[in-house]
């Protein structure tokens, strides 16, 4: 049922909802070159990923990907370079003949947040993919949690504290004692929690956002209310 219920809202929102088209004010550097360049690396990377990530310059799909990688971020540097050369031309030339443009041109630089990670450099390793980047980070979480134990770890200490940790898990274990608790979801309960939804998050693995779900409407609501009870 569920499956039915994602290909209706992706259905009817293909039929009703005006799709969004690329900005090019958002990114006025990507020019068709920068994005033929950009296309090579992910495909060079997604073969180089199928094959097991394998590293060393003779891996035929590594040293493609690297050179890829290498073509695409020369060939974005260079276009920015570009775009602000343009920019700093028409600055010059409004300054001279048209305060008004030359103004409007300083408030489209004014309150730019700041971009997203794009470069990280942790044990001797410079990443800039989102994929490596996300795994770097995860790898640097993973060793400040690790347990490492050294010539001043105090043992005695630790067996205190799972000795204590497990004195308070069978006191306070009363799993068997408790039925099972099967709570009755409602189509008003599913609104309530729709309405709690951020908008403009990534979908999910079924491509659904939590638009889908907040302008769904009360047939939703009730579909999805009944999926969960099945």
């Amino acid at each position: 049922m569920y499956e039915a219920i994602v290909k209706a809202i992706i259905l009817s929102s293909n039929q009703c909802l005006p799709q969004s088209k690329f900005n090019r004010h958002a990114k006025p550097y990507w020019t068709p070159e920068v994005k033929k360049s950009y296309s090579l690396q992910r495909e060079a990377r997604r073969v180089w990923v199928l094959e097991g990530q394998p590293r060393g310059w003779h891996n035929e799909s590594y040293a493609k990907y690297k050179h890829c990688k290498k073509i695409f971020v020369t060939t974005q540097k260079t276009a920015i370079e570009n775009v602000e050369k343009l920019f700093n031309s028409q600055l010059i030339e409004a300054a001279e003949c048209d305060s008004r443009l030359f103004w409007s041109l300083i408030k489209s630089r004014k309150n730019k947040r700041p971009s997203a990670c794009t470069h990280l450099f942790y044990k001797n390793t410079s990443v800039r993919e989102p994929g490596d980047i996300l795994k770097v980070f995860t790898d640097y979480f993973r060793d400040v949690y690790s347990l490492l134990q050294c010539e001043h770890f105090d043992n005695d200490f630790k067996k205190l504290v799972e000795e204590k940790v497990k004195q308070l898990k069978i006191k306070n274990s009363t799993a068997n004692s408790i039925p099972e608790i099967n709570p009755t979801i409602t189509s008003e309960t599913i609104k309530t929690y729709i309405k709690t939804l951020k908008r403009g998050k990534a979908s999910s693995y079924d491509a659904i956002f939590n638009e889908h779900l907040i302008h769904g409407g009360d047939a939703l609501h009730k579909a999805l209310a009944t999926a969960k009870q099945n």
